[in-house]
C-alpha cells in the first residue's frame, strides 16, 4: 500500500467525480424540502457507517458504542449552543473534541478484552452514556430531550432557508471530508498498522506495532466525524433526543455498514443511498417495509459476502473483460496487416494451459529468442528486435493473457508470474523451440527468472 498509486490514477477517480458533481446539482432538480431532508440524511448515515467501518472492518474492534460518539455531538452541541449559549459555529467544533475523549476513556477497558468482552463493554459504555443523559434533565431534557437548539447561520443567512440548502451542502461537505480522511487514513502508516493488527495481531506486535497505541488511536479517530455529524444533526433538526440510543438508529447503520462491505471505504456510502432510497420508496406499505429491506440486506449478504461493493467490483470487472475481449477480437479481424506490417510476420493463435495467446514467430534460425513484453504491453514493443535480429535468429515473442489481441484469462488462474513462466514452456514445447534464450521486460523479466528457476531448457 505504500507505493500504490495516488488516486488520481485509480479506476475509482472518474466515477468518485462524477458522483460528486451528480450530488453538487442534485438540489438544482430536487428542489422540494423532503426530498432534499431524505439526502441529507443520507449524508449522515453514510458518516455513520464509513466510520465505523474504521474500527469494526479495518481495525476489527467490535464497538457498539459507536452510535454514542454520535449522540455525544449531539448532545454537546445542544448543550454548549441553548445552555451555554456558545456561538453554534464553535459548538459545532466542540462536539468531536468531547466524542474523542469519550472514545479515549473507552479505549482504557477496550486495550485489555478480546472478543464477546469488547461486545459487553462497549454495550455497558452506550447505555452508562444514556442513563447520564436521561438522569440529567436539567441539561439534556431528560426522556423528552432538548428542542429548538439554535440553528446555524452565516452572515445572517440561515441555512434552512431556501429549501435546506444551505444544510445540504454543508452535509455534503461532511461527507467529502470524512471520506477523504477515511481514505488517506487507510493508506498511512497508521493504517496498515490498524490492519496489521486485524489480520494477525502477534506478528504485528512482534514488528513493533503497538497494540495499545493504535487502538486508542482507532478508536478516537472513527470517533471525529460521527461527533460532528451528530453535532450536524442537532443543528439541522433543532432537537437532541435520547432516541438516537435506540436499537432503530443502531440497526440502520449497521445495517447500511454490512450492506455496503466490510473494510471498504466506499461500500458504506453506496449502502446509505441504497437503503434510504429504497426505505422512502417503500414508505407505503408500512411494517412490510421492513421485511423487505431486511430481506435485500440478507440476500446480498448471502450472495455476495463482501456486501454491494464487492458485487459492483465484479460486476464492472466481467464489464472489463467482456469490452476487453470485444476489442481483441475486433483488433485480431481487422488489424492484422498493421500488426504483420510493424513485426514483419503474421500473429497467430497458440493454444496454452493458461488459454490462448497470440504469437508472433520468424519460424527460421538456429538459436531462439523468445521476448516477453511487461505489464500494460504488447508484443509489438519488441519490433525494432524483431527488425534487427530477424535474420540472425528465430524470434518469438506474444501476448500475455489479457494483453494485445490475446484473449482474457481467468484472473484467479492465469494473471501471475508462475502462468507466464507456464505459457513459456508451453510455448517451447508446441513450437519446438529446444533451447531458447528468454529475454523479459519488466513483469516479463520476472516471468523469465521463473520460467529459468523451474529448470526448464
Amino acid at each position: 500500500m505504500k507505493y500504490a498509486p495516488s488516486f488520481q490514477r485509480t479506476n475509482g477517480f472518474w466515477p468518485v467525480v462524477i458522483a460528486l458533481c451528480i450530488a453538487a446539482a442534485l438540489p438544482f432538480f430536487f428542489t422540494e424540502t423532503h426530498i432534499r431532508h431524505i439526502l441529507i440524511l443520507i449524508f449522515v448515515y453514510a458518516i455513520l457507517a464509513s466510520n465505523w467501518d474504521l474500527s469494526l472492518g479495518y481495525g476489527g474492534i467490535v464497538n457498539f458504542a459507536h452510535i454514542a460518539f454520535f449522540a455525544i455531538g449531539l448532545y454537546t452541541y445542544g448543550i454548549a449552543a441553548k445552555i451555554i449559549g456558545l456561538d453554534p459555529w464553535l459548538a459545532l467544533l466542540l462536539a468531536p473534541v468531547l466524542a474523542i475523549a469519550f472514545a479515549a476513556l473507552l479505549a482504557i477497558p477496550v486495550l485489555r478484552l478480546e472478543g464477546i468482552y469488547v461486545i459487553l463493554v462497549t454495550i455497558a459504555a452506550a447505555q452508562l452514556l444514556f442513563q447520564l443523559v436521561v438522569s440529567q434533565g436539567d441539561f439534556t431534557g431528560g426522556t423528552s430531550g432538548m428542542v429548538l437548539i439554535p440553528r446555524l447561520e452565516i452572515v445572517g443567512y440561515r441555512l434552512s432557508s431556501d429549501g435546506r440548502i444551505g444544510y445540504y451542502y454543508l452535509s455534503l461537505l461532511l461527507v467529502v471530508f470524512s471520506t477523504v480522511f477515511l481514505y488517506k487514513l487507510e493508506r498511512s502508516a497508521l493504517g496498515r498498522a490498524i490492519k496489521a493488527l486485524r489480520d494477525n495481531k502477534y506478528y504485528a506486535i512482534s514488528r513493533g506495532v503497538s497494540e495499545g497505541r493504535i487502538r486508542l488511536l482507532t478508536l478516537c479517530a472513527s470517533a471525529i466525524f460521527p461527533g460532528l455529524a451528530g453535532a450536524f444533526y442537532g443543528a439541522y433538526l433543532r432537537i437532541a433526543s435520547p432516541d438516537v440510543f435506540g436499537l432503530g438508529f443502531l440497526t440502520i447503520t449497521l445495517s447500511i455498514l454490512l450492506l455496503g462491505g466490510i473494510s471498504t471505504i466506499w461500500g458504506p456510502l453506496i449502502a446509505a443511498v441504497v437503503i434510504t432510497a429504497f426505505a422512502e420508496i417503500l414508505a407505503d406499505y408500512g411494517a412490510s417495509r421492513s421485511i423487505i429491506i431486511a430481506a435485500m440486506i440478507i440476500a446480498v449478504v448471502v450472495v455476495y459476502p463482501g456486501g454491494l461493493y464487492a458485487a459492483m467490483q465484479e460486476i464492472w470487472g466481467l464489464g472489463t473483460r467482456l469490452r476487453t475481449n470485444v476489442t481483441a477480437a475486433w483488433r485480431r479481424r481487422f488489424q492484422a496487416s498493421l500488426r504483420q506490417e510493424a513485426m514483419g510476420v503474421k500473429d497467430h493463435l497458440v493454444e496454452t494451459r493458461h488459454g490462448p495467446v497470440s504469437v508472433c514467430d520468424t519460424g527460421n534460425g538456429d538459436q531462439t529468442i523468445i521476448f516477453v513484453h511487461g505489464n500494460s504491453s504488447c508484443k509489438e514493443v519488441f519490433r525494432r528486435q524483431f527488425d534487427e535480429f530477424a535474420g540472425q535468429y528465430r524470434l518469438v515473442t506474444f501476448d500475455l493473457p489479457g494483453h494485445g489481441v490475446s484473449p482474457n484469462g481467468n484472473p484467479d488462474e492465469d494473471y501471475a508470474v508462475e502462468a507466464y513462466a507456464e505459457i513459456i514452456r508451453n510455448l517451447v514445447d508446441s513450437l519446438d523451440l529446444k533451447t531458447p534464450i528468454v529475454f523479459g521486460w519488466s513483469l516479463g523479466g520476472y516471468a523469465a527468472l521463473e520460467y529459468a528457476a523451474r529448470g526448464t531448457p
